[in-house]
């Protein structure tokens, strides 16, 4: 009588089990896009004091504008490689395609430092991209983008 109860104590963790793996086997994130880039100014890589220090960092955010912002759609971000490249994927497999400010922060001190004082904030930013629709399920790449291009004059 034992031997039987254990058997059906085996078969039921077994059969929980096998439940929880088919509720979440199905699960595919949505559909988007990867986005990649390369920022630049003045021709160059920014140059970021304290980057070894783990200090320093060129931090690149997609920030959701239009009809995206209005659904709730959160901002998306990327540490750029020394070299000025960056890749947003977002969760899963990328981020909703539409309009989107690009926000640039030249960070010497950690976090809240802007060696760009501000001026490719998410409030200042003239940079506006389109992420497309057709690119969904795929990269869609930005190309250089000279921030030098993008001042005020």
């Amino acid at each position: 009588m034992l031997t039987s109860s254990r058997c059906w104590g085996a078969l039921a963790v077994l059969g929980c089990c096998g439940l929880l793996a088919g509720c979440t086997s199905g699960y595919k994130p949505p559909e988007g896009v990867t986005v990649t880039g390369v920022i630049l100014l003045d021709g160059k890589p920014l140059e970021v004091p304290n980057r070894q220090a783990g200090l320093g960092n060129v931090e690149v955010i997609l920030v959701p504008q239009g009809e995206l912002a209005t659904s709730g759609a959160e901002p998306f971000s990327d540490l750029a490689k020394e070299n000025g490249s960056f890749t947003i994927a977002g969760p899963g497999d990328g981020i909703k395609p539409g309009k989107y400010k690009l926000v640039v922060h030249q960070q010497d001190k950690g976090y809240g430092s802007d060696m760009l004082q501000g001026e490719f904030s998410e409030t200042n930013s003239p940079i506006e991209v389109e992420v497309p629709a057709s690119k969904s399920g795929g990269k869609h790449d930005l190309g250089k983008m000279d921030l030098a291009t993008f001042r005020k004059k």
